[in-house]
């Protein structure tokens, strides 16, 4: 039987009586129709306004009419470009700190998943309007080994991949690529590190529904561009025709990551 809408609206002003709803960036009480951030921190996030050459030794803006950086011979780098909506690295002053750091933080751990919602429909609108979007067809999150699937319980990736497919109207090809090994955090890890704990972590399961098409992959962040890479290097191999890849931000400054160890 379904609850009727009065004890619902009831349940939960009790519920913001006694937990307070505050946002996750400034902790300011959230007003009603707020959602987990307030409206004044929304409008303050910074929209990166132009795609990104994958390759982090160039970062060359990609214009939206273009398919992929203007600067060619980038070695190793299988994606046409990275677009993201956000600076991973954006301060916005000592009461908020780094937004996008602290949302994705939220998303990845704490099971905020309205943070998927949030931002994941702001960056569905860009690729609805972004020309170079308009030839590709799917959208394949990346996928987390069952190990670790079980210990969150969710895949952060998955959760944007829905949201952007509700937007847009692309369909989400989830099983597609699969992490056919347990590889360690990337958090801690240098460049090379990265690339060398992803190498050969991941396998096309059907290689009938990659070949001749154009695929968005969807991450949460990019940073090295490691695990995009990895994925986008197994998929072109299994037929596909261009491989991009969407996250919800970007790290413009990759002195967050470790140096190589010489």
């Amino acid at each position: 039987m379904e609850i009727p809408a009065i004890i619902k609206r009831t349940g939960r002003d009790l519920l913001n009586f006694v937990y307070p709803p505050f946002c996750i960036l400034c902790d300011q009480y959230l007003e009603e129709g707020d959602d987990l951030i307030c409206f004044n921190c929304l409008s303050n996030l910074d929209w990166l306004p132009f795609a990104y050459c994958p390759d982090r030794n160039c970062n060359m803006i990609v214009p939206s009419d273009l398919e992929g950086c203007p600067v060619d011979g980038h070695k190793g780098i299988h994606l046409k470009f990275i677009r993201a909506l956000g600076n991973f690295n954006q301060y916005a002053g000592d009461n908020i700190g780094e937004p996008y750091s602290m949302l994705i933080h939220e998303l990845k751990y704490n099971h905020k998943h309205s943070v998927a919602r949030i931002l994941g429909s702001i960056l569905g609108r860009i690729i609805d309007i972004e020309p170079h979007f308009k030839d590709y067809e799917a959208f394949i999150p990346t996928p987390l080994h069952s190990t670790r699937r079980r210990e969150r319980g969710y895949n952060q990736s998955e959760l944007i991949a829905d949201v952007l497919s509700k937007s847009t109207g692309k369909p989400v090809l989830k099983g597609l690529v699969r992490r056919k090994r347990h590889t360690k955090s990337q958090t801690t890890l240098s460049r090379l590190e990265r690339k060398k704990n992803i190498s050969g972590a991941f396998e096309v399961t059907d290689k009938t529904k990659v070949q001749g098409r154009s695929l968005l992959l969807v991450d949460d962040v990019y940073t090295t561009g490691s695990t995009l890479n990895e994925i986008a290097l197994v998929l072109n191999d299994a037929g596909a025709s261009k491989i991009a890849g969407v996250t919800l931000a970007i790290a413009m400054n990759l002195s967050i990551i470790p140096e190589d160890k010489v």
